[in-house]
Parts: C-alpha cells; sequence; structure tokens
C-alpha cells in the first residue's frame, strides 16, 4: 500500500451576479506533467467563458495522490462523528475563533472513554496540537484555515466536543 500520483485535476471558480459560487471540476486527460495541466486548464477556460453568463473569478490545477490499494477501515469509523475544536484565530481581534473539525476522530482524542468526558475533546493532546500546529499555525502552518487566516502560535486550543453530523448515507 502507498500513495501514488493517480492524475491531475482541474477547478475553474465561477461567479454570478449574484455573487453565488459554481465550481466545475475536470479530470484531465493527457497532462503528465503539471505544465501541461495549467496549460489544459487554460485552454478549458478559453472553451468554457464563450458559453457562460457566469465570470471565472480563478481556477487551479490539483494533482491528485491515491491509496494504491486501498482498503476501507475497521472498527468503529464512522465520517459522521466529528471532533469540533475551538481555535484562538492571530487575529488583531481579541478572542476571536474558529471551529476545526476532525472526521472520524480516534478515542484518544477524547478526555475519557465513557460518560461525559467521552465528548469532551483533550485540547492537550500531543497528536491534535502536532496536527493544528503543523497545519494552521501564524509561524510554519502549510495552509490557511480561510481568508489567509491562521490560528495562534500559544495556546491557540480552548475546547472542543464530539458532535454527529446528520447523515441520509446510513
Amino acid at each position: 500500500m502507498a500513495l501514488t500520483f493517480l492524475k491531475y485535476a482541474g477547478v475553474i471558480h465561477l461567479r454570478d451576479r449574484g455573487g453565488n459560487h459554481a465550481f466545475k471540476e475536470y479530470d484531465l486527460r493527457e497532462a503528465t506533467t503539471y505544465a501541461d495541466a495549467l496549460t489544459d486548464m487554460a485552454a478549458i477556460v478559453a472553451l468554457l467563458v464563450p458559453i457562460t453568463n457566469a465570470r471565472v473569478q480563478d481556477y487551479y490545477v490539483k494533482t491528485v495522490i491515491s491509496e494504491d490499494a486501498f482498503a476501507f477501515p475497521t472498527g468503529d469509523s464512522q465520517v459522521e462523528n466529528v471532533a469540533r475544536i475551538v481555535a484562538l484565530l492571530d487575529s488583531d481581534e481579541v478572542g476571536k475563533t474558529v471551529n476545526i473539525e476532525v472526521p472520524a476522530p480516534v478515542d484518544g482524542l477524547f478526555m475519557g472513554s465513557a460518560g461525559k468526558p467521552y465528548n469532551i475533546v483533550d485540547v492537550g493532546d500531543s497528536a491534535l496540537f502536532a496536527y493544528t500546529d503543523g497545519v494552521y499555525a501564524t509561524t510554519g502552518g502549510l495552509a490557511y484555515i480561510s481568508d489567509g487566516e491562521t490560528i495562534a502560535d500559544t495556546n491557540a486550543l480552548v475546547s472542543g466536543k464530539r458532535i454527529h453530523k446528520k447523515s441520509n448515507n446510513g
């Protein structure tokens, strides 16, 4: 089992007069390099623009990496169960927070194995800290939460709880 390159895909972000969003995703067939994928997406945009009243706000190319021997997890794994963590944003607005969600969280992420602690996130958990700090922290984080925002570098995790998202999938 290994994560390996699968393909390039492109997404075009369209906006209408009312400011609503639409996203068109394309599985690129011939692109073998990122440069080829960018060229293909530029051509697709040029073909789409004459047939839509929406405006292209932006487009991007993504590299799709896939597990070459995927197997479903065993045990209690449901993505509708979510650990919702409240974190402080690195912001001029004191106390501004954001929710970070982890689908199908491991039991070790919570304060206990039964009762009320079973539903309370352990914000001091080292794996949770490594994730939130490595991904969203102002210093050294790899991604923005949204709109260019990051979480505080120190004492960012405030609280958290287990939630369940409604699903009609089963």
